[in-house]
């Protein structure tokens, strides 16, 4: 099944806060080692909140030591630089630039972690990656939607017809994200399709492009049986009416 948002979500963020999580409660013993410090909570939090980003990105990396490592490694320099010299009893907690430095790079590292592997687990030929937009692992699929992105809209219109329906899913919401009138007659007819999600996404895509003639097939789909169809219908039909 295709996820009903626009955005790319994959496990990263829970396997990340499972990270966060679980490091917060190893390391724990050691921040409360300096629990006498009247500002040890704000440095917990500071820890916590700047190491977050730090265990999500990580977790896009889908390499469980190295987001463990980045992710304990910046809790423990936020901790050290919080500490250090007791500034914390005399500053503001962020007055110090260099506690974000660690951080920074940590999540520069992931990134860049997650981007490589990411390409290398993805084919090259349009055919395969067409084949992998029906994958049920949302991270897959949309990673191989935006490697076809770069060849223009002759993919997706292959794919809107495939005989998998979360392959036409797939195509028929990038499609709108590639903002090109030029597909949009190939959406209204795909607006017929069987599959629910095929039609949400076709509604989408069609108040993506925002041309008023798309209002008649998106009032028909604002009136369609299944709900998720209806309701993507009509914040199409509001977004084309808005412009």
């Amino acid at each position: 099944m295709t996820m009903a948002l626009s955005v790319d979500l994959t496990a990263g963020p829970y396997i990340g806060a499972i990270y966060g999580g679980m490091l917060g409660l190893l390391l724990s013993p050691l921040f409360m080692l300096r629990r006498a410090n009247k500002n040890i909570f704000a440095v917990l939090v500071m820890c916590f909140t700047l190491s977050f980003p730090v265990a999500v990105i990580a977790g896009f990396t889908k390499m469980l030591w190295v987001a463990v490592g980045l992710t304990m490694l910046s809790m423990l320099s936020v901790y050290y630089f919080s500490m250090k010299d007791g500034f914390v009893t005399e500053k503001k907690l962020h007055v110090r630039k260099r506690i974000f430095i660690v951080p920074l790079f940590c999540i520069i590292v992931a990134a860049t972690i997650a981007y490589s592997s990411e390409d290398k687990s993805v084919p090259s030929d349009i055919p395969a990656l067409i084949e992998m937009l029906g994958d049920n692992d949302i991270g897959r699929h949309m990673a191989a939607a935006r490697k076809l992105k770069a060849y223009g809209k002759a993919p997706f219109l292959t794919a809107i017809k495939h005989q998998n329906p979360n392959v036409r899913s797939v195509a028929a919401h990038f499609l709108g994200l590639l903002n090109d009138p030029s597909v949009q007659d190939v959406l209204i007819e795909t607006s017929k399709d069987p599959d629910q999600y095929v039609r949400m996404w076709t509604a989408f895509s069609l108040g993506r492009i925002g041309d008023k003639k798309a209002l008649p097939t998106l009032q028909l789909l604002a009136q369609d049986r299944e709900e998720i169809v209806r309701l993507r219908a009509e914040e199409a039909i509001n977004e084309i009416q808005r412009k």
